[in-house]
């Protein structure tokens, strides 16, 4: 199973190739959002139970996986959504799609887009995916996916930069 191995890697001091458009888009469209898990379906219930509008769902999934999930340092994905569920360890990759599912399962669905690119900081580049989600009115920057972790909207003091031209790798809607 081929993937984009440039995520939640790192090159000190290196600049940026084209490694990161080099993405196995196959495997990406049979991963994010179609046929999500029962586990997947029966958290999203859970976490989002007391809400009662889509900014609420999505605040309240992406501070739940922010609170429960740990970053763990690896290549490319390695865990499935189910497996990040009970093991609470992913990286990047995993954890923006942990999120896309949990997301998708949700009733009414909860808008999220996933973003493929690179995050800078200081003298480091790595291969990055984060989320998007509704926040405040409009689709927010959603990262969970590193460390130190960051509040909805805020970038931290690094930079992003999207693969492919700007646009979401994949969304829900």
């Amino acid at each position: 199973q081929t993937t984009n191995s440039s995520n939640g890697g790192t090159s000190s001091g290196k600049k940026t190739t084209n490694a990161t458009k080099k993405t196995n888009t196959s495997y990406f469209k049979s991963k994010a959002g179609k046929n999500v898990s029962t586990d997947v379906k029966k958290a999203a219930a859970q976490i989002t139970k007391d809400c009662n509008t889509e900014e609420q769902r999505a605040y309240c999934i992406y501070y739940w996986v922010d609170d429960y999930v740990t970053y763990e340092k690896y290549w490319s994905n390695k865990y499935s959504s189910s497996q990040v569920l009970t093991g609470h360890r992913a990286n990047c990759y995993d954890t923006a799609f942990l999120i896309y599912n949990l997301c998708s399962a949700c009733k009414p669905k909860v808008r999220c887009e996933i973003y493929n690119g690179t995050y800078h900081f200081l003298d480091e580049t790595i291969g990055h995916v984060w989320n998007k989600i509704p926040y405040k009115g409009k689709m927010t920057f959603a990262d969970t996916g590193r460390t130190p972790k960051n509040p909805i909207g805020n970038h931290g003091s690094g930079r992003y930069i999207v693969s492919g031209g700007g646009s979401p790798w994949k969304k829900n809607y």
